[in-house]
């Protein structure tokens, strides 16, 4: 959870089981009341089997939320940043990953731990690759600034 301009809580929180469901909510925190609701569908991101809502950011101007997943076949696995207004709409989005197309899988498991917006609005990012086809190589730190 994060505190946002005007005193706003943002949480994000999952629905385990079945669709693997994320959502971010954002409360009043004087009173616990909810303001608004969004699910990962309302991310622009492609269908995914499962999703993680790993981290997010709050500056004067945006929500950064990043995360993980899978897309459907579970062989290639994603990890995604999204930026939405205060209000919880949709900015921009971004994934990454290593699908190839010529194997039809991802050469790793990406994994997105924390976001960060500094001063000047700029978003750093952190996580991990998990190699999937040779897991006796060594997890990778994963260290980007995002545009």
């Amino acid at each position: 959870s994060e505190l946002g301009p005007e005193g706003l809580l943002y949480v994000t929180h999952q629905e385990l089981g079945g669709a693997q469901m994320s959502y971010l909510s954002a409360l009043d925190p004087t009173d616990g009341a909810l303001l608004w609701t969004i699910d990962r569908t309302s991310f622009g991101l492609p269908e995914l089997t499962t999703a993680y809502l790993a981290t997010l950011a709050v500056d004067a101007d945006t929500i950064v939320v990043a995360g993980s997943g899978s897309l459907p076949g579970n062989v290639h696995h994603i990890a995604f940043v999204v930026v939405l207004d205060h209000e919880g709409n949709l900015i921009c989005q971004t994934t990454l990953d290593d699908f190839n197309d010529e194997t039809g899988a991802s050469q790793h498991a990406w994994s997105i731990n924390a976001a960060e917006l500094d001063a000047s609005g700029d978003l750093f990012v952190s996580g991990m690759l998990f190699p999937l086809s040779r897991p006796d190589l060594p997890i990778e730190l994963l260290v980007a600034k995002l545009d």
